[in-house]
């Protein structure tokens, strides 16, 4: 279709040439001969270009929307680096200015700034008395309570680094993330008691253990110390410190799954948790004195614990969390607090929907839903169903650069690239990947391959150190931070950070959601790693003596993200499903746990010896594609996928 445009252009061109020409020869003005050429020269560029200009002309009131919030965004991120601002600084002013004024809001209790900024203080002076240090890094392990947040605030007015840990974990997994960080100190909850105690051993560098919770009558057994006497018997006044925390200093720890098996730690600094709520700020125009912001995320993901506190820490809208997400409880819970803006992520919206219907689903303010991972199809039944005015989807994560925001609603869109920038201003692009390795293809000059509009690749965005939006700091191990740095990617010298997520852009510049590519697949809300799972399978397994386990991620009709998988080559079937059931259950937390398990006498190979993931994911579970015999996760066991389930697979009636 552009070709034909081009050659009508073209067209135009000459004819309108001619006309000049004719205007020449029969000695009209000179005026009008250059009125002549200016035409025939903007009809060439109109008829050439036709659609392209049509295209800003129709997303241009997004575009200038977008423009005018990201200089104001920009205003306050460089206020905010000039004056050195940190979460502490700017708690500690809203409580000087604003005591009284609401902060947090959790079940039956209502926290002000004051008793924010007073808690903290009392956590700070406590762990100042027990040895923590500047620099030193304390692991914590808890349930959602606002406790938890004043928790790393104190910490942080001693510049200690908090890591906040998914209480989910146990064994390895556990010992690994809480070493990875090089924790002097561990916080738990009572219920995780036996967990910690079972790592305790192989924690290298912790000294101090502590729980939260009341006291106790002690023995000389115990092993920790209670932790809220302490706090209590401290005072509120702010601690005594020789420093000044930094805008650029480092605030928390918070884990992503890694590829090489294990959680990765990533760094978030004072600056980023600044930033990550001000886009959103702005785009859901929020307003501290009118809105209440509702989380029912972990504290322990950056969703719950770092963005979301944000907002009311250092932007003054007040923030109520839940204990933990429940659909049949998330309106009502709505309805207590008056919240006006609800958190979500696209699993938990799956719940919601699926929830059977109540009174409670309109009685409530919510005019405006935030957050990720939702597909068109619960996108408009959540709309409908709840009467919610607005859903403002994002795409980011925790240690990435490329961040974007759906604006303007459009349905299943993660957000967009203003088109009135020239491509060589977008922060962000989608290269052509290889489908088997996942790695960038690279041109005959070495340069990674742009993809056209439609075209699938994978997200990266452009790293720039000096701005808080573009950098990429990594984590703590730096082999795994350079793993993600995609370098002279366009140009010699250049860098960007590779977000492992396919995606496709439109003409409009709307991009959308397609795949996530690499080691790590998304089920139930958590991120998995199937490096971490297939390392605890196969040493499961290796008493039976099967040695090769291909764990990956497909997908269920009716669910988000992808439900895990387990390839094993045992010809001679000599694996105990049901020992291995037992055996993961006690080693991963339910969402990493393989959903199916196929047993094969071999496994697909690429050209390169590998095992052929992008085979095995084409073949699925369902057997009219998969050769295999195929087993699913029910009952504490693995079961043969009979027809009964699989038809209340495809139908989403299966609980998984």
């Amino acid at each position: 279709m552009e070709s034909v445009w081009q050659g009508r252009a073209a067209a135009a061109f000459v004819l309108l040439s001619v006309l000049c020409n004719w205007m020449v020869g029969t000695g009209t003005a000179g005026w009008a001969r250059v009125v002549g050429i200016l035409a025939a020269f903007f009809v060439t560029v109109v008829l050439q270009h036709w659609r392209r200009l049509y295209v800003i002309a129709k997303v241009l009131p997004r575009d200038l929307r977008f423009v005018y919030i990201f200089l104001r965004s920009s205003a306050l991120w460089k206020r905010f680096a000039r004056d050195n601002e940190t979460v502490v600084s700017i708690v500690e002013r809203h409580a000087r200015e604003a005591p009284g004024a609401t902060c947090f809001l959790f079940e039956d209790q209502t926290w002000t700034y004051r008793d924010v900024n007073a808690y903290s203080n009392r956590v700070a002076r406590a762990f100042q008395r027990a040895g923590v240090r500047r620099g030193d890094v304390v692991a914590v392990v808890l349930n959602n309570r606002i406790e938890y947040i004043c928790l790393w605030l104190g910490l942080a007015k001693l510049g200690a680094i908090t890591a906040l840990i998914n209480r989910n974990l146990t064994d390895t997994p556990l010992a690994h993330s809480i070493n990875t960080a090089k924790a002097k100190v561990v916080i738990f909850d009572e219920e995780y008691a036996a967990a910690v105690q079972g790592v305790r051993a192989d924690l290298g560098t912790a000294e101090g253990f502590y729980r939260f919770g009341a006291a106790r009558g002690g023995s000389q057994e115990d092993w920790f110390i209670d932790l809220q006497p302490l706090v209590a018997a401290e005072s509120e006044e702010n601690p005594v410190v020789d420093f000044t925390p930094g805008h650029w200093d480092h605030l928390m720890y918070i884990y992503t799954s890694g590829t090489t098996g294990l959680p990765k730690a990533s760094i978030v600094t004072h600056a980023r948790t600044l930033f990550w709520p001000l886009g959103l700020f702005r785009v859901a125009n929020m307003d501290p004195g009118r809105d209440v912001f509702y989380c029912s995320l972990p504290m322990y993901h950056a969703a719950g614990g770092a963005y979301a506190a944000s907002l009311a820490l250092a932007h003054r809208v007040p923030v109520a969390f839940a204990p933990k997400f429940s659909a049949s409880k998330f309106w009502t819970d709505c309805a207590r607090h008056n919240a006006t803006i609800g958190h979500y992520i696209g699993e938990l919206c799956r719940f919601l929907v699926l929830s059977p219907e109540s009174p409670a689903d309109k009685q409530h303010k919510v005019h405006t839903l935030v957050g990720n991972g939702l597909s068109p199809a619960v996108w408009r039944r959540l709309r409908d169903r709840f009467g919610v005015d607005k859903v403002i989807e994002f795409y980011g994560s925790t240690e990435g650069n490329v961040m974007l925001v759906n604006m303007d609603q459009k349905i299943g869109a993660l957000g967009f690239i203003p088109q009135l920038l020239p491509r060589s201003l977008w922060p962000f692009e989608l290269v052509q990947v290889d489908e088997e390795s996942g790695e960038p293809v690279r041109d005959d000059h070495g340069h990674c391959v742009r993809c056209g509009r439609g075209e699938a690749g994978m997200l990266i965005g452009r790293v720039r150190e000096e701005s808080v939006q573009s950098q990429f700091v990594g984590y703590l191990d730096r082999e795994a931070s350079e793993k993600k740095v995609l370098r002279n990617a366009f140009g010699n010298g250049d860098k960007y950070f590779m977000s492992g997520d396919m995606a496709v852009m439109d003409e409009y510049g709307y991009i959308y959601f397609k795949d996530r590519i690499g080691d790590t697949f998304r089920w139930k809300g958590e991120n998995v790693s199937t490096a971490e799972v297939e390392t605890i399978m196969t040493r499961l397994l290796l008493t039976h003596g099967v040695r090769e386990v291909a764990v990956y991620g497909v997908q269920v009709p009716g669910n988000e993200g992808r439900a895990g998988m387990a390839a094993i080559a045992d010809p001679e079937r000599r694996c105990d499903l049901g020992e291995l059931a037992a055996g993961l259950k006690g080693k991963l937390p339910a969402y990493a746990r393989p959903v199916f398990v196929r047993v094969a006498d071999s496994l697909p190979m690429t050209g390169t010896h590998k095992v052929s993931k992008v085979e095995l994911r084409r073949q699925g579970f369902d057997p009219a594609t998969c050769p295999d015999p195929v087993f699913v996760s029910r009952g504490g066991t693995y079961e043969p996928l009979s027809e009964a389930v699989l038809t209340a697979i495809h139908e989403g009636k299966a609980r998984l």
